[in-house]
């Protein structure tokens, strides 16, 4: 059974500890969807398999499934199988087969095949996960939860850059500690969950589509602009 987004937030509290009764509801909620859409879709994305009519032609319209939507510029096919239900399989190669733009629409376009209107053609592609957190398989929901934590933490090092003034003396000096701090477990939990998967967490092109979907590193204190509330303290910190 997948574990509801209120799982996922009081499992990425208690992973933030102190540091989660900082956020506000919605700043924890938006923490576990960026790790969700943004930082598990990228690593781990959904793999579906849907079954796309033929219709004379080489071209063939983007699979659809009721777990996912193919995003242009995220999705992936990695996979077709035509004729399908041979066994085994009848996989098409790399080089039988290419993506193609046409004016109004994305498609797949068969090089050496045009299935007729009555056959289908097999095609394994990858999609988002959904945003009620239900495509999560069971065994990375603490990985997941460590991604989200890592949010938090970045988000919780961005509000305290953005605080303080030249003025304050060794109380900006503070804030900007308090800040390297927050990234410093920001790394730790987002190191936690690339060890998991079996990535390097020095090497950000480990992973499939190059460099890591959550950059750790020095805050811009300019983020957010100037008046803005920072999370749970309107103003400066306290």
């Amino acid at each position: 059974m997948s574990k509801t987004i209120d799982q996922f937030e009081q499992r990425a509290a208690q992973i933030l500890q102190d540091a989660g009764a900082k956020l506000k509801p919605a700043d924890l909620n938006a923490a576990v969807l960026q790790a969700i859409l943004q930082v598990h879709s990228k690593y781990r994305p959904q793999e579906l398999v849907s079954d796309v009519a033929g219709n004379g032609t080489a071209l063939l319209a983007l699979p659809t499934h009721a777990s996912g939507t193919f995003e242009d510029g995220f999705s992936r096919v990695t996979q077709i199988e035509y004729p399908k239900d041979n066994i085994p399989p009848s996989v098409l190669e790399g080089d039988q087969w290419q993506m193609y733009r046409t004016p109004s629409a994305l498609q797949i376009m068969l090089l050496e095949s045009k299935p007729g209107a009555t056959e289908t053609v097999r095609v394994t592609w990858t999609a988002r996960h959904k945003d009620d957190a239900s495509t999560i398989p069971e065994p990375h929901f603490e990985a997941v939860c460590d991604a989200a934590a890592a949010v938090g933490f970045e988000m919780l090092a961005a509000a305290h850059a953005q605080t303080g003034d030249a003025t304050l003396g060794a109380d900006t000096t503070n804030y900007r500690s308090k800040s390297q701090e927050y990234m410093s477990l920001a790394k730790k939990a987002m190191g936690r969950y690339l060890t998991y998967f079996g990535i390097d967490p020095e090497d950000s092109k480990a992973e499939a589509g190059g460099g890591a979907a959550l950059g750790i590193g020095e805050v811009d204190g300019s983020v957010g602009g100037s008046g803005v509330d920072r999370l749970t303290h309107p103003g400066k910190w306290r």
